[in-house]
């Protein structure tokens, strides 16, 4: 036996029926002709069971509502889409039709098999298929042959279900089925003795409203089920609060509405932390939302731990809400722009040093008059500070800035490992660094190679 222990239709199914309201027929070309299949009063049940295992896949439960969505919807458009894609065009509308035409039981000239019926493929084929999808853990897409018929136009009278369960017991065997036309119903089942392939075989649909002649598993792939919650019933995912464009004071509350079946809505914000300096601007967390009883999800955020900014062409303050199932992006993620004004000023620059030196270039092993002078990078002003000269650690030379000196640079040799048995010597050269209260270092460049 295998059945999914995380799938019920009552859970995990779609809760409103295969019901809908004649729209335009949509047509389709197939090998035998366009054939009309797209008026949804005739039924939308591929589409409804593709459904249902995106949902799955995406580890997300339906909408709650029992209401179809409306024809105008991106619900109503994604199911139909849907519908498409679980044809299977052209090979799954062929396979449909040349299934409507095989007998029930093998047929077989002189004790040779020369066609295999509904049963022998049946049993033989698709449920080896079906029973390895549901034990690696998926529910099945099925087709139901429900008539033997050469008109293409009866393939409409065929049906698609989702099985999502199997039981080998005895002679018989019973697959659990999520059928669209019975929404919210966890006894629907194919059942079936399975000991004589290549006879005709009786399905027993335990509906009783579909006569099933044999079934096929259909070639599934995923999409995203995120339309399905915007149906005309359900709130769209979007921004509650504050309105887009405010100006932000103090501690305000964001609220977002996501779908109804996420489990987590992070909270981010893009803002420079200097609105001078647009390489300052970058995302940066908010924080993790909670979930509040009308639905929606909050986070309180000061705004006042950021300066005052506000600018269009940085994109800032924007702020994103995105939504997570069980760590998986649910889109869509939403974005407001906003302002800030608390009066808070940006920060202050950070202190530096800017240092000039004579003579240029600076020349090696001639003595010459030295003078070095620092100033404030930002201001420009004159700083008293200290030169320090040192070659290999060892200080040659320490005296304050705006003061000219006599001084010779040399360089030195070293050896890299004094003792190594034939060392590899290395060139050093002076290093010139000035300080000053309230500053960092400044390391003079005087165009010795650095070593």
């Amino acid at each position: 036996m295998g059945k999914l222990s995380n799938f019920l239709p009552s859970q995990n199914g779609l809760h409103y029926p295969n019901s809908w309201p004649s729209v335009p027929d949509l047509k389709i070309g197939t090998p035998f002709g366009d054939i009309s299949i797209g008026d949804a009063s005739n039924g939308l049940c591929g589409g409804m069971a593709f459904a249902v295992r995106d949902l799955f896949e995406a580890h997300r439960l339906p909408p709650a509502t029992t209401t179809n969505p409306d024809s105008n919807s991106p619900a109503f458009n994604y199911i139909v889409k849907r519908l498409f894609d679980s044809f299977d065009i052209p090979s799954g509308v062929a396979q449909y039709y040349t299934w409507m035409n095989l007998p029930g039981h093998d047929d077989q000239v002189l004790g040779v098999t020369t066609v295999v019926g509904l049963a022998h493929h049946t049993i033989e084929d698709s449920m080896p298929i079906l029973r390895n999808t549901i034990d690696g853990g998926h529910p099945c897409p099925l087709g139901l042959v429900c008539i033997h018929s050469t008109n293409p136009v009866d393939l409409g009278q065929n049906h698609q279900v989702l099985a999502y369960g199997y039981e080998d017991q005895g002679s018989t065997t019973t697959v659990w089925l999520y059928d669209s036309n019975h929404p919210d119903d966890d006894t629907v089942t194919i059942s079936f003795d399975h000991t004589n392939p290549q006879h005709t075989t009786t399905f027993n649909y335990s509906t009783g409203d579909h006569n099933v002649l044999g079934f096929f598993t259909v070639p599934y792939s995923a999409a995203d089920p995120s339309d399905l919650f915007e149906d005309g019933t359900t709130p769209p995912p979007g921004w509650q609060s504050p309105a887009s464009g405010a100006v932000l004071t103090g501690v305000v509350d964001f609220v977002f509405q996501p779908f109804p079946d996420v489990d987590a809505v992070n909270f981010s914000a893009y803002y420079a932390t200097d609105p001078n300096d647009v390489h300052t601007v970058a995302w940066r967390p908010v924080g993790a939302g909670v979930r509040q009883s009308n639905g929606t999800w909050s986070v309180s955020w000061n705004s006042a731990q950021i300066p005052d900014q506000g600018n269009a062409g940085w994109g800032t303050v924007n702020v994103a809400a995105g939504s997570s199932k069980q760590g998986t992006p649910v889109n869509p993620t939403c974005y407001r722009l906003y302002s800030t004004k608390n009066n808070v000023a940006p920060p202050a620059p950070a202190k530096a040093l800017v240092c000039t030196y004579s003579p240029h270039p600076m020349p090696l092993d001639k003595q010459v008059t030295v003078d070095i002078t620092a100033k404030d990078k930002t201001s420009g002003a004159t700083v008293a500070g200290t030169v320090t000269i040192s070659l290999g650690g060892a200080v040659q030379h320490t005296g304050p800035t705006g003061h000219p000196f006599s001084f010779t640079f040399k360089e030195r040799e070293l050896p890299t490992n004094p003792h190594a048995p034939h060392p590899v010597e290395r060139t050093i050269y002076p290093v010139v660094r000035v300080t000053a209260p309230g500053y960092p270092a400044c390391i003079v460049n005087l165009g010795f190679p650095v070593t």
